[in-house]
């Protein structure tokens, strides 16, 4: 349903583009006013069902996870579906084959995400954009930072957890593991993705690495008859985005952090995670 809001932007300003390139093809330097409040409509009516499309695409995947805050009232129940949660993973991994040591990055153990607080015993892969901020945030309350350093603009937290949370080797990590509560908070993929390319290009800062590849999208993936258009988008649509992720899997090329496959990501196949949390049930669990 996301794809097709964007398709339906795009489709509609295709059609105002072409309307426009026709008008001054044909030297009509006067537009009616009937024409304008028609077109007026038309994107009314466009950001109105854009607005409903959403809102339903929220409505059901709060009803998708309805049973489990129904079903979760106590403690017990929290463990017994993480315990399903972790035998499902198990079952998948031996499944595809992922549980086997190899060299590729499907199956070689990957630390390089995981923080290790030694203090509280406690163990984290940070997969981004699955509330990898609020926990980042924790992460650097539980290192000693005061409220003054963590609200400060110019810090970066994995920058400043870092400094408390050097990168751990698959020995230190698997060390680790075994004396303390490991946990993901893992999302529904799409969901996931999609919130990467809103937050890290629709919304990329001028200037940033994120907005520079957005342009290398557009140059790559959009057409030229597009290019030319008077209402031209400055930044890729989700399409070209995808199309872009195609081509990076297609060829075998490593994926940015804020999209990269969470099997590659933290390898949850290699370590035995004690606990899985699912952004969207994150409240309860």
């Amino acid at each position: 349903m996301q794809i097709l809001k964007y398709n339906m932007l795009n489709k509609l300003l295709t059609i105002i583009s072409k309307t426009y390139a026709k008008r001054r093809r044909y030297k009509c330097r006067k537009v009616s006013a009937l024409t304008i409040v028609l077109l007026s409509l038309l994107i009314f009516w466009a950001i109105t069902e854009c607005i409903r499309t959403f809102s339903n695409g929220q409505l059901r995947i709060m009803a998708e996870h309805t049973d489990y805050y129904t079903e979760t009232k106590t403690w017990d129940d929290v463990e017994k579906r993480n315990e399903r949660r972790r035998n499902h993973l198990r079952k998948m991994c031996k499944l595809l084959g992922l549980n086997k040591v190899g060299n590729d990055s499907l199956h070689e153990p990957n630390p390089w995400e995981f923080l290790i607080n030694r203090k509280h015993h406690l163990v984290w892969c940070n997969v981004f954009k699955a509330a990898s901020s609020s926990w980042m945030y924790n992460f650097n309350v539980l290192a000693g930072y005061n409220q003054k350093i963590l609200n400060d603009v110019k810090q970066v937290p994995v920058s400043l957890a870092r400094k408390h949370y050097p990168r751990p080797s698959v020995k230190e990590l698997e060390e680790a593991i075994e004396n303390s509560l490991s946990f993901i908070i893992v999302r529904h993929p799409l969901e996931r993705l999609l919130s990467a390319y809103r937050d890290k290009i629709l919304l990329s800062k001028p200037g940033s690495y994120h907005q520079k590849l957005g342009f290398q999208i557009i140059a790559r993936y959009r057409s030229e008859s597009d290019k030319r258009m008077f209402f031209r988008r400055r930044w890729p649509t989700f399409s070209e985005f995808v199309m872009y992720l195609l081509d990076l899997a297609k060829f075998n090329k490593p994926f940015d952090m804020h999209w990269a496959l969470v099997t590659q990501f933290c390898t949850p196949c290699m370590f035995n995670f004690k606990f899985i949390a699912h952004t969207e049930t994150l409240e309860v669990s």
